[in-house]
């Protein structure tokens, strides 16, 4: 987690501009597609085993430390400095509130259509968001 802090700033000062983070957020989302989408197709044939979700989750906290500084990043160039501290204010609302939300609909979600079919709706909506 500390050096994603210098990450965010390094990401922040590239002299390319933000092209590059959208570039990293994109790519990002994109391997967090793979990710869900393997581990649907696993789920669905029945072949989940614990490692594969160790694995998982490791792949994705690599992928989100890249993703979460570059996001912080592209909103301090979205909004500038006179509205950043309301804009992460707004960002920080939000992660909270999903965080209180999500696993409630999470579970609403698997007794409604299964592990498997929330593992392809996680997948779905990271294609969407990286735009594949």
């Amino acid at each position: 987690m500390n050096w994603s802090l210098g990450y965010g700033v390094w990401l922040r000062d590239l002299p390319h501009g933000p092209h590059w983070i959208i570039f990293l957020v994109t790519v990002t989302w994109g391997g967090a597609a793979v990710v869900f989408t393997i581990l649907f197709l696993l789920i669905s044939q029945g072949l989940i085993q614990l490692w594969h979700l160790v694995a998982a989750s490791l792949v994705n906290g690599i992928l989100f430390s890249f993703n979460i500084p570059a996001r912080f990043a592209l909103i301090s160039d979205m909004v500038g400095d006179a509205h950043l501290i309301k804009a992460m204010a707004l960002v920080s609302l939000v992660f909270n509130f999903t965080g209180v939300v999500f696993p409630l609909v999470g579970g609403l979600m698997v007794d409604l259509m299964g592990f498997s079919g929330v593992f392809l709706v996680m997948a779905l909506f990271y294609c969407a968001a990286a735009g594949v």
